[in-house]
């Protein structure tokens, strides 16, 4: 957590004086109270909800519709609770499901970054942007700081709790393009090149499935499928 504490030390600004328009109709907002503040922020923590739900990732539903982030979130949080009640017990559901929730808000300013073609230098540049999109939520929510530090504390993948979602992260993705249909032909759509398959592949199985045996055996049965597609 030491960057968190870094950046509050440094960087943070003082709280906005009641600079976000709020719809008009509201009753009793004062920008000078406690609670004119709050309420303040939160107008903007839904419009940033709204914003999420705009954002495509490189997936789609079945009926070729594109999958929101949004749409994600909600696939991830299912997915992961449901399946560390089975297997994982010892897992905390209610961290696990705070995780899933928030694990994408980031885009809402870094955008979708499509994994399987981003690389090496497109997943440092991914982080490098939502480590500042992270920055910005923190600004503009200064009152209610749930998003941004539980954004924060996912992101220090220091809980197993953490390290679940994330691989359950890479599942459902899997999943999803599995559920689209024609998997080689959205990858072509993408600009999937056979190295960008093959070096995602290699990138993905780094990722430390061996501390959630289930997930590894699902994720090794998504790998194969893709393989026996020629898509992978």
């Amino acid at each position: 957590m030491r960057r968190r504490f870094f950046y509050e030390l440094c960087f943070r600004p003082r709280r906005r004086q009641g600079t976000l328009e709020v719809p008009a109709g509201t009753a009793e907002i004062r920008p000078g109270c406690e609670e004119g503040r709050v309420r303040e922020d939160v107008f903007h923590l839904v419009r940033l909800a709204l914003q999420l739900g705009r954002v495509d990732r490189g997936l789609a539903h079945p009926d070729g519709y594109p999958e929101s982030d949004t749409d994600h979130s909600v696939n991830l949080a299912w997915l992961a609770c449901s399946i560390a009640r089975e297997f994982y017990p010892d897992l905390n559901l209610g961290l696990i499901c705070q995780f899933a929730v928030v694990h994408d808000a980031v885009e809402v300013y870094a955008g979708d970054t499509y994994a399987v073609t981003a690389g090496d230098a497109g997943r440092k540049k991914q982080k490098e942007d939502e480590e500042k999109a992270l920055y910005r939520i923190w600004d503009e929510l200064p009152l209610l700081e749930w998003l941004p530090r539980m954004i924060d504390r996912y992101e220090q993948k220091d809980t197993r709790e953490a390290r679940f979602v994330y691989l359950c992260d890479k599942l459902a993705a899997r999943v999803v393009l599995r559920l689209e249909g024609d998997a080689a032909a959205r990858l072509r759509a993408q600009g999937s090149t056979d190295q960008d398959v093959v070096a995602y592949r290699t990138y993905l199985a780094s990722l430390g499935w061996e501390e959630f045996p289930v997930l590894a055996r699902f994720n090794d049965d998504m790998d194969s499928w893709l393989k026996s597609l020629g898509a992978a």
